[in-house]
């Protein structure tokens, strides 16, 4: 086992009284040095997730959230998945307004469901036209969770 200087850390031979470097008086129990870090390892910079690359399928994804179109879109390319997923979202959108119209047969309380829903509707129907502009498969908020087909 060797032993190490206290002061300066030089390797010394086995039963060294003083440090051959700096002349250090060696005490009765020898300092080991203390391990050092290593040195951090250089890890590239992660590059966020590119959207989708378009095939020629971003106007028919954005053409999906405008009623009967997303059949038309779903009738053109049925095996794209940015089409299906835009689809999808358009259909749940649709179902939760044909739902939210149900309740305007309540007097009072059923229209002003029925108007908040419908806002929701315009906004959801923008951020999906805005999500298939840019190329992303994100789902609307409430009714993006759902799975028709």
């Amino acid at each position: 086992m060797s032993i190490f200087c206290p002061k300066c850390g030089t390797q010394l031979p086995d039963g060294a009284v003083a440090c051959s470097n700096c002349g250090a008086q060696l005490g009765a129990a020898p300092v080991q040095p203390q391990p050092q870090p290593a040195a951090p390892v250089y890890q590239a910079p992660v590059a966020p997730a590119a959207p989708r690359q378009a095939n020629g399928t971003r106007a028919l994804c954005m053409l999906s959230y405008l009623g009967i179109f997303s059949l038309y879109a779903l009738v053109l390319n049925k095996e794209d998945p940015d089409i299906r997923f835009h689809v999808n979202q358009a259909l749940c959108l649709e179902v939760f307004v044909l739902i939210a119209s149900l309740c305007n047969i309540v007097p009072i309380l059923g229209q002003i469901a029925f108007f908040v829903a419908l806002v929701m509707y315009i906004v959801f129907t923008i951020m999906g036209i805005l999500n298939a502009k840019n190329g992303v498969q994100k789902e609307l908020p409430i009714v993006g969770k759902y799975r028709i087909f």
